[in-house]
């Protein structure tokens, strides 16, 4: 039979498809944003009274789409991808003795595939050279409020390959900040710094009790949150 020819760019294609291997971000359908009518009033958003006591303005439930599921009971938080697109709705319990899930997606979507605040939070981590992440969408909603607006969330306390690349690609000379909330441990907070090889990365760690058990660095305050 003839003889086969030496493939000389196998070498190659074994690094191409290497490469290929990183998990690709697949991203997800985006909704027609007249879904979010069901949970508001005249088509208008529906900020929570609680959490304007909790120091989430009324403007920024205004601007974040806040709204209520009343079948559900929760408060809602449409989820947005990087392009601001809707692509889901989250429900927050507002009495946990109902439920004892404190959250439920009334709209499901894959989370490791995305960044909470992304694109309202783009430019102004492009001016500060920083963001902040945290794990709750909440504390992003709170942040805003204060006048932080270079913060993202990350929807869980694990951050996946995918939202590690999000964040590696916004540039080189960011500086990434964790925002763990209180009882995360240091090892837990390291393994999830490693998703960031090769980038500075911080971790806000309560040395000094200034949080309660599962606060969220932001939640008591800008006195405490410019400690920390």
């Amino acid at each position: 039979g003839r003889l086969a020819k030496k493939d000389h760019t196998a070498p190659l294609k074994a690094i191409i498809q290497g490469k290929k291997r990183r998990r690709e971000i697949i991203p997800n359908p985006t909704l027609d944003e007249s879904i979010l009518n069901q949970f508001y009033v005249h088509k208008k958003p529906i900020p929570f009274k609680g959490w304007i006591e909790e120091g989430i303005s009324y403007d920024t439930q205004a601007l974040y789409g806040v709204g209520f599921c009343l079948e559900s009971k929760r408060i809602i938080i449409p989820m947005r991808n990087r392009f601001g697109k809707l692509i889901g709705v989250k429900g927050r319990i507002i009495d946990t003795e109902l439920d004892d899930r404190k959250y439920l997606y009334l709209y499901r979507f894959n989370n490791s595939q995305e960044i909470f605040n992304f694109h309202h939070a783009h430019p102004h981590i492009l001016m500060t050279k920083r963001v902040y992440i945290y794990e709750a969408e909440k504390s992003c909603l709170k942040a805003h409020s204060n006048g932080i607006f270079n913060t993202v969330a990350l929807g869980s306390s694990e951050v996946t390959d995918i939202q590690a690349e999000i964040i590696k690609q916004i540039g080189l000379d960011i500086e990434i900040v964790l925002c763990y909330d209180k009882g995360i441990t240091i090892d837990d907070i390291k393994a999830n710094a490693q998703q960031f090889k090769g980038r500075q990365v911080y971790a806000m760690f309560d040395t000094d009790d200034l949080l309660e058990d599962k606060d969220a660095p932001i939640d008591c305050g800008l006195d405490v949150w410019n400690q920390l």
